[in-house]
């Protein structure tokens, strides 16, 4: 992923769930999202790009996944100007992965 910034974290087993940056998100402009997940070889990782909707009652939508059998997960999305967050999901399985991402 030439040009992105690389995150590193760790699972702590099935159904963990981490944030990237924050569970809190980043502002970012219109254009390209890639994102790029590298995880342990006996796990089951999946990767998702949420973008945060409303304005009274906000709440975080899934607007592009990767949900393979492995954890080696790809997305490559074109969106609108928001707040967005990357989730890092455990389907099955725990342990390091990296990261990752680049936005607009």
């Amino acid at each position: 992923c030439a040009g992105c910034q690389s995150n590193n974290g760790n699972l702590s087993g099935t159904n963990a769930v981490a944030y990237s940056p924050s569970s809190s998100g980043f502002s970012a402009g219109a254009g390209n999202f890639r994102g790029v997940l590298s995880g342990p070889g006996n796990a089951d990782f999946d990767l998702y790009l949420e973008r945060l909707q409303g304005f009274i009652f906000t709440r975080w939508t899934v607007v592009a996944s990767s949900e393979s059998n492995s954890s080696n997960e790809a997305i490559d999305y074109n969106g609108t100007a928001g707040t967005y967050r990357w989730r890092v999901r455990s389907f099955a399985g725990g342990g390091a992965y990296t990261l990752q991402t680049d936005a607009p």
